[in-house]
């Protein structure tokens, strides 16, 4: 059975990379990512998506207990500031 992984900013330029490098290394990858997200850049890659909503502490620990996910790295950020300063 293959490692699973779940990987957090998976849209985004680092989780683009890290999905990648997850993959040909042969792991199962979970890539999380928003509703809005442009995943079209993945889709030549054997990913698997979720939706995580972060506030949902229940919804969250029933995922992890289901997928059973060997590694999570999280390289999700913001994308907006809440002010300039």
């Amino acid at each position: 059975m293959r490692e699973k992984v779940l990987i957090t900013g998976a849209s985004g330029f680092l989780g683009y990379h890290i999905i990648n490098a997850a993959v040909k290394e042969g792991y199962e990858v979970y890539a999380a990512v928003r509703k809005s997200s442009n995943v079209k850049h993945l889709q030549h890659l054997s990913v698997n998506y979720v939706e995580l909503d972060y506030k949902d502490a229940e919804g969250l620990q029933k995922l992890f207990e289901e997928k059973e996910f060997d590694y999570v790295i999280h390289a999700a950020g913001t994308t907006k500031a809440n002010s300039e300063a």
